[in-house]
């Protein structure tokens, strides 16, 4: 496990190059997807960034992809043997110390830190965030399994004291502090189940971001299916069929800049000279 430890082989690098980390990281993802004829797609701003920028929206420090459910566990089963030494695959069983089950899946860089909350103890190396996508076959039974499992993944989130008001600030608070005593492997474990007996009820023409997810974006098939490859920097990724379908979900007028005052990253980032020593093998 690698912790968040500078030392004088670290420096602090510009955003771009931490965008260059973060492209050869999906770049690895990718190959491994192709090999095992696995599924995935750009999403969320790392989608928005292909189409309207043929790369990283200029500002932003991470990047986003979705992948069908059966593809997303069977990329658990293979990733960190697949991509190597040079990666960490993120999940609340393989760092204790990360207990976002709304997050469930990214994979690190080894030799990156990007910091967005100092003091953390978990893996911070710069990443690619995979979310599952879920076919959404019986709505009602859809929405109330997503309804009662994103709950659960949100009270594994920082508590805020300024997001509620009333009794129902602190109604959330004794629940949050109360969710401490549930270990978060048990809790991402008990999420997969139900994602699993999901997937049993087969495809539908209607999906929908993961259950154990807060978002809400659902979508036709026909807007994701078939995929295409789209220019990201110096490579090629997937994109969904209907891309412009799909950021209007997301966003409205998605090729409006937003306000320059809100053009800033996450974090701070350092890289790991040794990087550069090493064989690029992806």
């Amino acid at each position: 496990m690698k912790k968040l430890v500078l030392t004088d082989e670290m420096r602090s690098v510009p955003l771009e190059e931490m965008q260059q980390i973060m492209t050869r990281t999906m770049k690895a993802i990718h190959d491994v997807c192709v090999k095992h004829n696995l599924t995935y797609f750009l999403s969320w701003g790392s989608l928005l960034g292909a189409v309207r920028h043929n790369g990283f929206i200029p500002w932003d420090d991470d990047m986003d992809i979705n992948m069908p459910r059966k593809d997303y566990f069977r990329f658990l089963e293979i990733a960190q043997q697949e991509l190597g030494p040079d990666y960490f695959v993120q999940t609340p069983e393989t760092d204790h110390n990360w207990h976002m089950c709304n997050i469930p899946l990214k994979v690190r860089d080894n030799h990156s830190t990007l910091v967005e909350r100092p003091g953390c103890r978990y893996h911070q190396g710069a990443y690619v965030d995979i979310f599952p996508i879920d076919d959404v076959v019986d709505e009602a039974q859809f929405y109330k399994l997503r309804k009662r499992c994103g709950f659960l993944s949100s009270l594994k989130m920082r508590i805020s004291f300024h997001e509620l008001s009333g009794i129902k600030r602190y109604i959330r608070i004794a629940l949050q502090l109360l969710f401490k005593l549930v270990p978060t492997p048990a809790l991402y474990r008990y999420l997969n189940r139900q994602a699993r007996q999901l997937m049993e009820q087969g495809e539908s023409e209607q999906m929908a971001e993961g259950i154990e997810m807060l978002d809400r974006a659902t979508y036709r098939r026909e807007d994701l299916f078939p995929l295409k490859l789209h220019q990201f920097g110096e490579y090629a990724f997937y994109i969904p069929n209907n891309a412009h379908q799909v950021l209007t979900t997301y966003y409205g007028d998605y090729m409006q800049l937003p306000p320059e005052e809100k053009r800033v990253p996450h974090g701070v980032f350092y890289s790991d000279q040794r990087l550069y020593d090493l064989p690029n093998e992806h």
